[in-house]
């Protein structure tokens, strides 16, 4: 794994893990837990695969481009969904 990646990594979990112990302590009647999981890595790990990961094919879906990341982008949306379900 690349040293920049790791480095970003170390500073996702670092930063979410830190947020969100404070958001437990200052919020503590408004946000009774948080959900577990890696979702800051993965989120926070998009805009990398976006830029540096190149497209291997490209097709139209109703005359608009679209190319095979977008059923990656497609999963990360349904996660998020699914947090923001299980938060409430």
């Amino acid at each position: 794994m690349d040293s920049r990646v790791q480095a970003c990594i170390a500073t996702l979990t670092l930063l979410s893990t830190s947020l969100q112990t404070l958001a437990l302590f200052v919020l503590r009647k408004q946000v009774p837990y948080m959900m577990p999981g890696p979702y800051a890595i993965i989120f926070g790990l998009l805009p990398f695969y976006f830029m540096d990961i190149p497209a291997l094919s490209r097709f139209r879906l109703m005359g608009l481009p679209f190319s095979d990341k977008l059923w990656v982008y497609l999963v990360a949306l349904q996660v998020r969904g699914l947090v923001r379900l299980r938060c409430v």
